[in-house]
């Protein structure tokens, strides 16, 4: 198998157009690609899942351990032909500017994989040398696969940056350079990149493929990046009491409990979830069963009730109306049936939006009012003192009024601050605060089995 990561110097650099490119392009030649997208991001992992055709998973080194990093990533790409990750933001850009934990680096360094280094040429020549050169030398640790440069203006322009990389860092190949008339950009939308399904974006993914294709020496990206294991010693403790076992010793109490169902709202609403939450509840014995809030789906006899973050403030006016969804959401808490909720999914919880086209009622579990904002209100990694797990905050709404109690705080990781955050009413949970739970996670596997109240 082979496994390697495309990284950046600094965002918008095209990570995001060349790793979907990539993906798309060896999903064309018939194999079988995991792919993957570091950092807590949500859209970008959905958008690899439409590139690579398979399910993409995020890999977090703040919001997991190292240990459960690799072994996700191990049992993930099992049986694959190979595994493409996108990087998150610049390659040493995360949590902590000294240690570099939660970046590209760190994660890269953990799993044990190459890198392909994404450059941006804008109006850089020999400089590009230099850029190489620095990056490789803070990460004596990792190895590059190589570099493509992206966006280059004229042949003399690509000639000198091949010269300066060729002289100065001769140990790392040139495997590609796109010219700037060729260059795509990534459909986006709202808080992020576009993640409704259109064939518009299928265009894009082909385009992204031919790029990649006629510029970039995919060949040598895969040759050079092939290995037959990579954490052996990772495995070996999966073996010993991980997900394997796991799933052994789970087969009877799966059968036993195979009415356990999950009910999932998932619809262009309701979109942030993390693949891994999914096996994760699968490995407890859930049957996964999705229905769509804005096509006024009801839901009946679930055991636990998800609501993950989105884009409610878009669909404001399609939720508010949405009365069997409503109905089932009420008539599931009154049965005192677990439901946890993160961010879009808490504000659907409460008693109403107000957006700039009006004001919108909501589910009314919550006795709180919610409003968008024109600015952000909240971004970076948590500690949630309630759940007592790490989180992290992306947001542009905010609590405008609540007459109920907040149970804890999100502490900031990289600064001394904390926000409010958490309320809990029956057997609902919901708070801003999105988690990456794992089979560590105390809180969540407590709440969701109804032990919480």
């Amino acid at each position: 198998m082979f496994a390697f990561m495309i990284s950046a110097f600094c965002s918008g650099s095209g990570k995001t157009v060349v790793t979907s490119g990539v993906n798309r392009a060896l999903v064309r030649r018939g194999l079988d690609i995991a792919p993957y997208k570091c950092g807590p991001d949500y859209i970008d992992a959905i958008w690899q899942s439409r590139a690579g055709r398979r399910p993409a998973y995020n890999l977090d080194s703040v919001l997991m351990a190292e240990n459960e990093l690799a072994a996700l990533f191990d049992r993930t790409s099992a049986g694959c032909d190979g595994a493409v990750a996108e990087g998150v933001m610049g390659f040493f850009d995360g949590l902590n500017p000294i240690s570099f934990k939660g970046s590209s680096y760190n994660i890269a360094k953990i799993l044990n994989i190459p890198v392909v280094l994404v450059i941006d040429a804008g109006n850089l020549a020999a400089s590009a040398a230099a850029i190489v050169a620095g990056i490789k030398t803070l990460a004596p640790d990792v190895k590059f696969a190589g570099v493509i440069v992206n966006k280059i203006k004229s042949s003399g322009q690509e000639a000198a940056l091949r010269k300066a990389l060729s002289a100065h860092v001769p140990d790392i190949s040139v495997l590609g350079t796109l010219p700037v008339e060729a260059a795509l950009a990534a459909p986006s939308r709202h808080l992020g990149l576009s993640i409704s399904s259109t064939d518009e974006h299928e265009e894009f993914f082909e385009a992204a493929a031919d790029l990649v294709e006629k510029y970039v020496d995919l060949n040598g990206i895969v040759s050079m990046t092939g290995c037959t294991s990579r954490h052996s010693g990772y495995r070996a403790g999966i073996r010993s009491n991980g997900w394997i076992e796991g799933r052994a010793r789970n087969d009877g109490k799966d059968k036993m409990n195979k009415h356990i169902t999950a009910a999932v709202a998932c619809d262009d609403a309701f979109n942030f979830y993390y693949q891994s939450t999914f096996d994760l509840l699968e490995q407890l014995g859930y049957e996964i069963k999705k229905f769509s809030p804005l096509a006024d789906e009801a839901f009946d006899n679930a055991d636990l009730l998800l609501l993950g973050g989105g884009y409610p403030e878009i669909y404001a006016d399609k939720l508010s109306t949405a009365i069997n969804t409503k109905r089932s959401i009420f008539r599931h808490f009154s049965e005192d049936r677990p439901i946890f909720a993160e961010c879009g999914g808490f504000v659907y919880l409460t008693n109403s939006l107000k957006t700039d086209s009006g004001l919108y009622p909501m589910t009314r579990i919550f006795d709180a009012e919610c409003e968008m904002t024109a600015k952000r209100q909240r971004l970076g990694y948590v500690h949630h003192t309630y759940t007592g797990m790490p989180g992290h905050l992306f947001h542009y709404s905010r609590v405008k009024s609540t007459r109920e109690q907040y149970r804890g705080e999100a502490q900031r990781l990289s600064a001394e601050e904390s926000y409010p955050d958490g309320f809990l009413k029956g057997s609902a949970y919901g708070g801003y605060t999105h988690f990456m739970p794992t089979e560590k996670s105390k809180f969540f596997i407590n709440f969701i089995k109804g032990s919480v109240r």
